[in-house]
Protein backbone atom coordinates (compact mmCIF):
# COMPACT_ATOMS: atom_id res chain seq x y z
CA UNK A 1 0.00 0.00 0.00
CA UNK A 2 1.64 3.24 -1.01
CA UNK A 3 1.67 5.60 1.67
CA UNK A 4 -0.11 8.98 1.13
CA UNK A 5 2.31 12.01 1.58
CA UNK A 6 1.60 14.20 4.54
CA UNK A 7 1.26 17.93 4.17
CA UNK A 8 0.95 19.45 7.42
CA UNK A 9 2.92 22.82 8.50
CA UNK A 10 5.35 22.01 11.61
CA UNK A 11 6.06 24.42 13.75
CA UNK A 12 9.53 24.84 15.00
CA UNK A 13 10.92 25.29 18.62
CA UNK A 14 13.88 26.82 19.82
CA UNK A 15 15.17 24.61 22.47
CA UNK A 16 17.63 26.73 24.17
CA UNK A 17 15.64 29.98 23.69
CA UNK A 18 16.16 30.24 27.26
CA UNK A 19 19.08 29.33 28.84
CA UNK A 20 18.59 31.35 32.72
CA UNK A 21 18.47 27.66 34.47
CA UNK A 22 21.56 26.14 32.17
CA UNK A 23 24.28 25.97 33.86
CA UNK A 24 26.55 27.17 30.63
CA UNK A 25 25.44 29.37 27.63
CA UNK A 26 25.60 27.13 24.97
CA UNK A 27 27.46 29.84 22.54
CA UNK A 28 30.19 29.75 24.85
CA UNK A 29 30.03 25.46 24.46
CA UNK A 30 29.50 26.41 20.94
CA UNK A 31 33.06 28.58 20.71
CA UNK A 32 34.58 25.84 23.28
CA UNK A 33 34.85 28.00 26.50
CA UNK A 34 33.99 25.78 29.69
CA UNK A 35 33.84 22.10 28.09
CA UNK A 36 36.35 20.92 30.33
CA UNK A 37 34.41 21.93 33.07
CA UNK A 38 30.91 20.54 31.45
CA UNK A 39 32.77 17.51 30.89
CA UNK A 40 34.34 16.73 34.33
CA UNK A 41 30.36 17.53 35.81
CA UNK A 42 27.73 14.82 35.66
CA UNK A 43 25.24 17.14 37.50
CA UNK A 44 25.73 20.08 34.88
CA UNK A 45 25.26 17.96 32.07
CA UNK A 46 22.16 16.43 33.43
CA UNK A 47 20.99 19.97 34.08
CA UNK A 48 21.06 20.27 30.01
CA UNK A 49 19.71 16.97 29.57
CA UNK A 50 16.78 17.74 32.01
CA UNK A 51 16.16 21.18 30.05
CA UNK A 52 16.19 19.73 26.86
CA UNK A 53 13.59 16.99 27.94
CA UNK A 54 11.29 18.93 29.48
CA UNK A 55 11.23 21.31 26.24
CA UNK A 56 10.37 18.81 23.63
CA UNK A 57 8.28 16.49 25.43
CA UNK A 58 5.93 19.71 26.72
CA UNK A 59 4.65 19.90 22.97
CA UNK A 60 1.52 18.31 22.48
CA UNK A 61 1.81 15.90 19.60
CA UNK A 62 -1.06 13.17 18.66
CA UNK A 63 0.63 10.14 16.26
CA UNK A 64 -2.68 9.71 14.77
CA UNK A 65 -2.39 12.90 12.78
CA UNK A 66 -0.27 13.50 9.99
CA UNK A 67 0.49 16.87 11.77
CA UNK A 68 1.69 15.27 14.97
CA UNK A 69 3.64 12.84 13.28
CA UNK A 70 5.74 15.19 11.78
CA UNK A 71 6.39 17.15 14.99
CA UNK A 72 7.80 14.09 16.78
CA UNK A 73 9.86 13.37 14.20
CA UNK A 74 10.94 17.72 14.21
CA UNK A 75 11.69 17.16 17.89
CA UNK A 76 13.54 14.35 17.31
CA UNK A 77 15.67 15.74 14.81
CA UNK A 78 15.91 18.83 17.33
CA UNK A 79 17.15 16.73 20.10
CA UNK A 80 19.94 14.94 18.00
CA UNK A 81 21.34 18.67 16.22
CA UNK A 82 21.25 20.03 19.96
CA UNK A 83 23.18 16.96 21.11
CA UNK A 84 26.00 17.55 18.44
CA UNK A 85 25.86 21.41 19.70
CA UNK A 86 27.73 20.01 22.76
CA UNK A 87 29.28 16.81 21.38
CA UNK A 88 31.30 18.41 18.61
CA UNK A 89 33.26 20.83 21.27
CA UNK A 90 33.25 19.02 24.38
CA UNK A 91 34.95 15.73 22.06
CA UNK A 92 37.33 18.73 20.22
CA UNK A 93 38.23 19.72 24.16
CA UNK A 94 38.59 15.63 25.29
CA UNK A 95 41.23 14.80 22.72
CA UNK A 96 43.07 18.63 23.79
CA UNK A 97 43.23 17.72 27.34
CA UNK A 98 45.42 15.22 28.89
CA UNK A 99 44.06 15.04 32.15
CA UNK A 100 40.99 12.67 33.60
CA UNK A 101 40.42 11.63 30.16
CA UNK A 102 38.46 8.53 30.69
CA UNK A 103 35.83 10.64 33.55
CA UNK A 104 35.29 13.26 30.52
CA UNK A 105 35.05 10.01 27.79
CA UNK A 106 32.57 8.54 30.24
CA UNK A 107 30.07 11.62 30.75
CA UNK A 108 30.26 12.48 27.08
CA UNK A 109 29.51 9.25 26.50
CA UNK A 110 26.82 9.34 29.06
CA UNK A 111 25.71 12.79 27.81
CA UNK A 112 25.10 11.14 24.17
CA UNK A 113 23.49 8.15 25.31
CA UNK A 114 20.99 10.57 27.05
CA UNK A 115 20.27 12.82 24.13
CA UNK A 116 19.57 9.68 22.26
CA UNK A 117 16.95 8.72 24.76
CA UNK A 118 15.13 11.64 24.79
CA UNK A 119 15.49 11.30 21.19
CA UNK A 120 13.84 8.03 21.11
CA UNK A 121 11.51 9.07 23.56
CA UNK A 122 10.02 11.58 21.80
CA UNK A 123 9.99 9.98 18.09
CA UNK A 124 8.39 6.66 20.38
CA UNK A 125 4.59 7.77 20.28
CA UNK A 126 4.88 7.76 16.16
CA UNK A 127 7.07 4.59 15.61
CA UNK A 128 4.23 2.83 17.66
CA UNK A 129 1.73 4.10 15.66
CA UNK A 130 3.31 2.82 11.99
CA UNK A 131 3.84 -0.20 13.73
CA UNK A 132 0.37 -0.78 14.71
CA UNK A 133 -0.69 0.06 11.16
CA UNK A 134 1.62 -2.06 9.84
CA UNK A 135 0.50 -4.57 12.26
CA UNK A 136 -3.45 -3.93 11.44
CA UNK A 137 -2.42 -3.96 8.04
CA UNK A 138 -1.20 -7.58 8.23
CA UNK A 139 -4.01 -8.89 10.28
CA UNK A 140 -6.35 -7.59 7.59
CA UNK A 141 -4.10 -9.31 4.73
CA UNK A 142 -4.17 -12.77 6.85
CA UNK A 143 -7.69 -12.65 6.62
CA UNK A 144 -7.80 -12.61 2.64
CA UNK A 145 -5.37 -14.57 2.28
CA UNK A 146 -6.20 -17.53 4.58
CA UNK A 147 -9.24 -18.79 2.09
CA UNK A 148 -6.72 -19.20 -1.31
CA UNK A 149 -4.01 -20.83 1.21
CA UNK A 150 -6.41 -23.15 2.72
CA UNK A 151 -7.63 -24.14 -0.95
CA UNK A 152 -3.53 -24.80 -2.15
CA UNK A 153 -3.02 -26.57 1.12
CA UNK A 154 -6.16 -29.27 -0.02
CA UNK A 155 -4.96 -29.47 -3.55
CA UNK A 156 -2.06 -31.39 -2.16
CA UNK A 157 -3.29 -33.07 0.34
CA UNK A 158 -6.79 -34.21 -1.23
CA UNK A 159 -5.74 -37.02 -3.69
CA UNK A 160 -4.05 -38.88 -0.53
CA UNK A 161 -7.19 -39.43 0.94
CA UNK A 162 -9.85 -41.80 0.29
CA UNK A 163 -13.16 -40.49 -1.35
CA UNK A 164 -15.53 -41.37 1.87
CA UNK A 165 -13.27 -39.47 4.19
CA UNK A 166 -12.98 -36.50 1.34
CA UNK A 167 -16.49 -36.34 1.55
CA UNK A 168 -16.37 -35.89 5.78
CA UNK A 169 -13.83 -33.51 5.82
CA UNK A 170 -14.83 -31.47 2.83
CA UNK A 171 -18.68 -31.41 3.98
CA UNK A 172 -17.13 -30.41 7.81
CA UNK A 173 -14.60 -27.97 5.77
CA UNK A 174 -17.52 -26.36 3.55
CA UNK A 175 -19.64 -25.61 7.24
CA UNK A 176 -16.86 -24.41 9.36
CA UNK A 177 -15.84 -21.36 6.15
CA UNK A 178 -19.60 -20.71 6.11
CA UNK A 179 -19.46 -19.22 9.21
CA UNK A 180 -16.35 -18.19 9.26
CA UNK A 181 -15.80 -14.50 10.55
CA UNK A 182 -14.24 -12.08 7.91
CA UNK A 183 -14.85 -8.66 10.27
CA UNK A 184 -11.02 -8.91 10.89
CA UNK A 185 -10.41 -7.45 7.25
CA UNK A 186 -11.92 -4.05 8.77
CA UNK A 187 -12.21 -1.95 5.14
CA UNK A 188 -11.39 -4.98 3.42
CA UNK A 189 -14.18 -6.50 4.04
CA UNK A 190 -16.01 -6.93 0.35
CA UNK A 191 -12.40 -8.32 -0.69
CA UNK A 192 -12.24 -10.52 2.42
CA UNK A 193 -16.10 -11.85 1.61
CA UNK A 194 -14.97 -12.48 -2.02
CA UNK A 195 -12.04 -14.66 -1.01
CA UNK A 196 -14.54 -16.73 1.21
CA UNK A 197 -17.14 -17.20 -1.26
CA UNK A 198 -14.62 -18.46 -3.90
CA UNK A 199 -13.31 -20.37 -1.46
CA UNK A 200 -16.57 -21.86 -0.60
CA UNK A 201 -16.90 -22.39 -4.37
CA UNK A 202 -13.46 -24.36 -5.01
CA UNK A 203 -14.56 -26.35 -1.44
CA UNK A 204 -18.02 -27.39 -2.86
CA UNK A 205 -16.47 -28.36 -6.46
CA UNK A 206 -13.97 -30.89 -4.64
CA UNK A 207 -16.57 -32.32 -2.63
CA UNK A 208 -19.06 -32.97 -6.07
CA UNK A 209 -15.98 -34.81 -7.36
CA UNK A 210 -15.17 -37.34 -4.26
CA UNK A 211 -18.68 -37.63 -4.13
CA UNK A 212 -18.55 -38.67 -7.94
CA UNK A 213 -15.60 -40.74 -6.88
CA UNK A 214 -18.04 -42.74 -3.99
CA UNK A 215 -21.01 -43.26 -6.22
CA UNK A 216 -18.98 -45.21 -9.38
CA UNK A 217 -17.15 -47.13 -6.09
CA UNK A 218 -20.05 -47.73 -5.06
CA UNK A 219 -21.87 -49.07 -8.32
CA UNK A 220 -18.45 -51.03 -9.01
CA UNK A 221 -18.93 -53.35 -6.00
CA UNK A 222 -22.73 -53.41 -5.99
CA UNK A 223 -22.24 -54.66 -9.33
CA UNK A 224 -19.64 -57.20 -8.35
CA UNK A 225 -21.78 -58.62 -5.74
CA UNK A 226 -24.31 -58.94 -7.68
CA UNK A 227 -22.39 -60.84 -10.23
CA UNK A 228 -21.38 -62.97 -7.38
CA UNK A 229 -24.37 -63.86 -6.39
CA UNK A 230 -26.02 -64.49 -9.62
CA UNK A 231 -23.08 -66.92 -10.64
CA UNK A 232 -23.94 -68.74 -7.35
CA UNK A 233 -27.16 -69.03 -7.60
CA UNK A 234 -26.79 -70.73 -11.30
CA UNK A 235 -24.05 -73.14 -9.64
CA UNK A 236 -26.39 -74.07 -7.24
CA UNK A 237 -29.30 -74.60 -9.36
CA UNK A 238 -27.31 -76.69 -11.98
CA UNK A 239 -26.36 -79.12 -9.00
CA UNK A 240 -29.64 -79.66 -7.98
CA UNK A 241 -30.78 -80.39 -10.55
CA UNK A 242 -28.11 -82.93 -11.67
CA UNK A 243 -28.80 -85.00 -8.04
CA UNK A 244 -32.44 -85.04 -8.87
CA UNK A 245 -31.51 -85.94 -12.56
CA UNK A 246 -28.91 -88.53 -11.03
CA UNK A 247 -31.79 -89.39 -8.35
CA UNK A 248 -34.82 -90.36 -11.16
CA UNK A 249 -32.19 -92.45 -12.88
CA UNK A 250 -31.50 -93.88 -9.58
CA UNK A 251 -35.52 -94.77 -9.41
CA UNK A 252 -35.23 -95.76 -12.59
CA UNK A 253 -32.68 -98.69 -11.80
CA UNK A 254 -34.59 -99.93 -8.67
CA UNK A 255 -37.63 -100.46 -10.74
CA UNK A 256 -36.23 -102.00 -13.30
CA UNK A 257 -34.74 -104.61 -10.92
CA UNK A 258 -38.23 -105.26 -9.24
CA UNK A 259 -39.03 -106.05 -12.41
CA UNK A 260 -36.56 -108.31 -12.94
CA UNK A 261 -37.20 -109.91 -9.77
CA UNK A 262 -40.66 -110.25 -10.11
CA UNK A 263 -40.30 -112.45 -13.49
CA UNK A 264 -37.50 -114.38 -11.88
CA UNK A 265 -40.19 -115.45 -9.23
CA UNK A 266 -41.88 -115.69 -11.90
CA UNK A 267 -39.85 -118.27 -13.83
CA UNK A 268 -39.12 -119.63 -10.61
CA UNK A 269 -42.80 -120.40 -9.78
CA UNK A 270 -43.48 -122.19 -13.50
CA UNK A 271 -40.16 -124.36 -13.26
CA UNK A 272 -41.23 -125.30 -9.80
CA UNK A 273 -45.22 -126.34 -11.61
CA UNK A 274 -43.47 -128.31 -13.91
CA UNK A 275 -41.41 -130.50 -11.42
CA UNK A 276 -44.11 -130.43 -8.97
CA UNK A 277 -47.32 -131.13 -11.04
CA UNK A 278 -48.34 -134.04 -9.09
CA UNK A 279 -47.81 -132.02 -5.84
CA UNK A 280 -50.30 -131.72 -3.59
CA UNK A 281 -52.89 -129.18 -3.71
CA UNK A 282 -51.63 -127.55 -0.19
CA UNK A 283 -48.03 -127.39 -1.64
CA UNK A 284 -48.93 -125.44 -4.67
CA UNK A 285 -51.23 -122.89 -2.72
CA UNK A 286 -47.96 -122.64 -0.43
CA UNK A 287 -45.33 -121.90 -2.81
CA UNK A 288 -48.22 -119.52 -4.74
CA UNK A 289 -48.41 -117.58 -1.36
CA UNK A 290 -44.48 -117.58 -1.24
CA UNK A 291 -44.35 -116.39 -4.83
CA UNK A 292 -46.86 -113.84 -3.71
CA UNK A 293 -45.13 -112.65 -0.38
CA UNK A 294 -41.84 -112.88 -2.22
CA UNK A 295 -43.62 -109.93 -5.03
CA UNK A 296 -44.70 -108.00 -2.88
CA UNK A 297 -41.79 -107.65 -0.66
CA UNK A 298 -39.11 -106.63 -3.49
CA UNK A 299 -41.53 -104.44 -4.60
CA UNK A 300 -42.39 -102.91 -1.17
CA UNK A 301 -38.52 -102.64 -0.88
CA UNK A 302 -38.04 -101.11 -4.52
CA UNK A 303 -40.57 -98.63 -3.78
CA UNK A 304 -38.90 -97.45 -0.71
CA UNK A 305 -35.79 -97.83 -1.62
CA UNK A 306 -36.91 -95.42 -4.49
CA UNK A 307 -38.66 -93.02 -1.85
CA UNK A 308 -35.50 -92.80 -0.05
CA UNK A 309 -33.47 -91.44 -3.24
CA UNK A 310 -36.71 -89.36 -4.13
CA UNK A 311 -36.12 -87.77 -0.09
CA UNK A 312 -32.34 -87.88 -0.01
CA UNK A 313 -32.19 -85.72 -3.21
CA UNK A 314 -35.41 -83.62 -1.87
CA UNK A 315 -33.28 -82.96 1.04
CA UNK A 316 -30.22 -82.54 -0.28
CA UNK A 317 -31.46 -79.70 -2.61
CA UNK A 318 -33.09 -77.81 0.07
CA UNK A 319 -29.52 -78.06 1.73
CA UNK A 320 -27.56 -76.88 -1.28
CA UNK A 321 -30.53 -73.73 -1.14
CA UNK A 322 -29.61 -73.00 2.29
CA UNK A 323 -26.11 -73.34 1.60
CA UNK A 324 -26.53 -70.94 -1.17
CA UNK A 325 -28.48 -68.67 0.95
CA UNK A 326 -26.47 -68.71 3.41
CA UNK A 327 -23.18 -67.70 1.40
CA UNK A 328 -25.12 -64.71 0.55
CA UNK A 329 -25.64 -63.77 3.61
CA UNK A 330 -21.89 -63.96 4.68
CA UNK A 331 -21.15 -62.09 1.21
CA UNK A 332 -23.24 -59.33 2.38
CA UNK A 333 -22.09 -59.10 5.64
CA UNK A 334 -18.19 -59.06 5.43
CA UNK A 335 -19.01 -56.39 2.34
CA UNK A 336 -21.06 -54.58 4.65
CA UNK A 337 -17.96 -54.95 7.57
CA UNK A 338 -15.04 -53.42 4.69
CA UNK A 339 -17.31 -50.99 3.85
CA UNK A 340 -17.87 -49.71 7.63
CA UNK A 341 -13.77 -49.89 7.89
CA UNK A 342 -13.42 -48.06 4.45
CA UNK A 343 -15.33 -45.42 6.24
CA UNK A 344 -12.93 -44.85 8.76
CA UNK A 345 -10.28 -43.90 6.32
CA UNK A 346 -8.63 -47.91 6.27
CA UNK A 347 -7.78 -48.47 2.62
CA UNK A 348 -9.68 -51.21 0.43
CA UNK A 349 -6.80 -53.97 0.50
CA UNK A 350 -6.24 -53.37 4.27
CA UNK A 351 -9.81 -53.23 4.52
CA UNK A 352 -10.36 -56.97 2.90
CA UNK A 353 -7.51 -58.17 4.91
CA UNK A 354 -8.92 -57.60 7.95
CA UNK A 355 -11.84 -58.77 7.52
CA UNK A 356 -10.69 -62.47 6.10
CA UNK A 357 -8.65 -62.36 9.37
CA UNK A 358 -12.09 -61.71 11.11
CA UNK A 359 -13.86 -64.55 9.12
CA UNK A 360 -10.49 -67.75 9.42
CA UNK A 361 -10.61 -66.42 13.52
CA UNK A 362 -7.28 -65.28 13.28
CA UNK A 363 -7.73 -62.09 15.03
CA UNK A 364 -8.06 -63.60 18.74
CA UNK A 365 -11.66 -62.36 19.89
CA UNK A 366 -12.43 -60.13 16.63
CA UNK A 367 -14.76 -62.61 14.83
CA UNK A 368 -17.47 -62.56 11.97
CA UNK A 369 -20.38 -63.71 13.41
CA UNK A 370 -23.32 -64.33 11.23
Amino acid sequence: MAKSKEKAEVIEIDIFADQSKLPVKVEDIIEGKGCSDLLMSRGAMQAIVDHVETMVTSEVCDPETPKGRKQMKSLAAKVSSSRKLFEVPCRDEIRTVKAKPKIMTENIGYFCDEFDRIRDKVKAPAVEWQAEQDRIAKVKQDVIDYFPGLIEELKEHLPAIMPNARVEQLTSMIEHIKVADVCGADDRLEEAEKAKADCIMMLEGFLASAEKEVAIAVKAENDRVEAIRKQAKIEAEEAAELKIKQAALDVQAAEKRVIEQKDFADRQQAEAERQKSLAAENAVYQAEQAAIKATEKAEWEARQEAQKLIDDAEALKEKERLKAENKEHQKAMNIEAMTALMNLGIERGVAQEVVKGAVLGNLGSLRMYY
